[in-house]
């Protein structure tokens, strides 16, 4: 799902006072992946609500977000540097939780991310193809 949509979803649902409904929707996938964050800057509403999405999943499923954005411009693009550090930094939450790895891909020229995105075939064959991680994707 594009950034933009998911994130206009949420900030509506939150104004609305249905954000915990909604939330329902992205926390159901095992991977929620998250399309072109920061190409459109965030309002204050969008940045919680995507710290609260984040928060919920943290333990119950992956996020693979891709950003033509490095960290040090999330908290541009969220308009908060602390729902950015937050976000990235999970011992910055609320609760204690165990640090998890995350993984960063430094972005590669378009023709290869497109490449990158054919899935790869391991040796088990098509019940075990699960595509690779392309250049530019965050994975937490």
């Amino acid at each position: 799902m594009r950034a933009h949509e998911m994130l206009e979803h949420l900030s509506r649902a939150q104004v609305e006072h249905r954000l915990d409904r909604r939330l329902r929707v992205y926390l159901a996938p095992k991977v929620l992946v998250i399309d072109e964050f920061g190409v459109w800057p965030c309002d204050r509403v969008a940045a919680t609500a995507l710290f609260t999405l984040v928060s919920a999943r943290y333990e119950r499923g992956s996020i693979v977000l891709t950003s033509n954005k490095n960290f040090a411009e999330w908290a541009d693009v969220l308009g908060d540097a602390v729902i950015a550090t937050a976000i990235l930094d999970p011992a910055a939450a609320s609760q204690p939780r165990p640090q998890h790895p995350r993984r960063e891909l430094p972005p590669a020229r378009e023709e290869a991310r497109r490449s990158d995105l054919q899935p790869t075939l391991p040796a088990g064959g098509a019940a075990d193809r699960s595509p690779r991680l392309t250049p530019g994707w965050v994975s937490f």
